[in-house]
């Protein structure tokens, strides 16, 4: 170790699942390695079928590590040389990489899968199809258990609501909660709510965009978030768009609505809205927005442009463990393919993706899984042309440093969580000693004081 005076803190860098961050000055802090695209899985459904084609609702990562999702046709009741695509599927994906059909429709009990499942705390998986089982249906909510049993719990009949196409989400109460665009009222649209497991017959309007349409919105889509007071929340499309807040009893109250005066401003909000670490809700907006709103109703409007037409951000945004915002638009990049993009707290939006490796149209939003990457899905192209599963590997935490007399201080962020701070007087020799002061939290970041010693010089992050 050199001496105190000329004393500099070595932090090494290797592959973000093992290390991070390579600085020679105290005080300097270092990003990770940039993001990579891979691409995970292929689906052929135009001509195979059986696994499926166009997969566009969000994946969502199950308690057993797994990913689950849906396509939109396809399955093991397809025959496309009679040119039947088939009704959709749900599958099962490892991290690796590897898929499994657990369950497919056949018309009968549903076609035609869009938004994201939602895992249930009785274990089970929920989630909604545009096609009824007959003429006279609009729609069904179902259910698969993870052995892919899969049974259709109520059917959307047009009075109840029609064309359920938004995420789903578990209340604290124990019920599913969603919406549909349409119903065959006043054509506004619905909330609905389910308990788990329910029977046929069960399904409850929770609220009915037909009552104040004017104030309240039209047309729902996106579905809603349990933000963390409790109150669920979600956009309408139509007339501008409308951000609203329903209690637990079922008392809505719309925040902005998006008038669309003038072009600083957002119009037809869609997807599913996040609740950032700030405690503010943000969203994206057809027409080449991305906002902001505050608990008391405040908007902030962030453009968004890049290559072709921005009105594709439809499919709302992830905040990952680095602070940032990250999300897609099914068209423009390279070839008016689609990109992912990255925006900072503060909105400075960056393309990180313009060419999807082969992939087509990322309808839906990205999943941070628990090992710190973006999962995402093409709805078209890949090898067999009937969309992709993709994966975006990301860097690891932001180790920083500081020195303050005889003693050296590091810190990083509380949500990467599981890494150890090791210290190493070579690193070459791959010698590494976990330090054993035990990380304080202060001010959103783990934090660690050692006492400079003429023995380790480098130091990292390991998980």
């Amino acid at each position: 170790m050199q001496s105190h005076s000329a004393f500099k803190a070595n932090i090494f860098l290797q592959d973000w699942l093992a290390a991070a961050v390579l600085i020679l000055a105290l005080g300097l802090t270092v990003r990770g390695l940039g993001q990579t695209f891979q691409e995970l899985y292929s689906f052929r459904g135009d001509i195979y079928g059986s696994d499926g084609g166009e997969p566009q609702g969000s994946l969502i990562q199950g308690k057993d590590g797994n990913f689950y999702g849906t396509t939109y046709y396809g399955g093991a009741y397809s025959d496309p040389t009679n040119g039947n695509y088939g009704y959709g599927t749900v599958f099962k994906m490892t991290p690796q990489g590897a898929v499994t059909i657990l369950a497919s429709f056949d018309g009968t009990n549903g076609g035609g899968p869009s938004g994201a499942l939602v895992e249930g705390s009785d274990g089970n998986f929920y989630g909604t199809t545009i096609g009824g089982p007959d003429a006279d249906t609009y729609g069904t909510l179902f259910m698969v258990t993870p052995q892919g049993k899969l049974s259709m719990l109520n059917v959307f009949n047009g009075y109840n609501g029609a064309s359920p196409m938004g995420d789903l989400v578990e209340g604290t109460d124990g019920y599913i909660y969603g919406t549909t665009e349409t119903d065959t009222g006043c054509g506004s649209g619905t909330i609905f709510r389910v308990p788990l497991g329910s029977d046929p017959g069960q399904m409850q309007t929770f609220f009915s965009f037909c009552t104040n349409a004017d104030s309240a919105g039209l047309n729902p889509s996106g579905g809603l978030i349990q933000a963390s007071d409790r109150n669920f929340y979600g956009v309408t499309g139509l007339g501008y768009g409308t951000l609203f807040r329903v209690t637990p009893q079922g008392s809505l109250t719309t925040l902005p609505s998006f008038n669309g005066v003038t072009n600083t401003q957002p119009r037809f909000p869609c997807g599913r809205l996040v609740q950032a670490s700030d405690g503010c809700l943000y969203g994206v907006a057809e027409d080449g927005f991305i906002f902001k709103v505050t608990p008391a109703g405040a908007l902030t409007a962030f453009p968004f442009s890049y290559y072709a037409g921005t009105d594709t951000l439809n499919g709302g945004l992830v905040q990952a463990n680095d602070g940032n915002f990250y999300g897609t638009t099914a068209y423009g990049g390279d070839g008016d393919s689609g990109t992912v993009f990255r925006m900072t707290p503060d909105g400075v939006i960056t393309a990180l993706f313009t060419n999807l490796r082969g992939g087509w149209n990322p309808y839906a939003g990205l999943v941070q899984g628990i090992d710190g990457n973006l999962y995402g899905t093409c709805g078209l192209g890949g090898s067999e042309g009937s969309g992709t599963i993709f994966r975006i590997v990301m860097p690891g935490p932001t180790l920083a440093s500081v020195q303050t007399g005889n003693q050296l201080t590091f810190s990083w962020r509380t949500n990467y969580v599981g890494f150890a701070l090791q210290s190493s007087s070579d690193p070459t020799s791959g010698n590494w000693t976990t330090c054993t002061n035990p990380p304080a939290i202060i001010g959103g970041q783990f934090v660690v004081t050692n006492p400079i010693s003429g023995i380790a010089g480098y130091f990292r992050l390991k998980k």
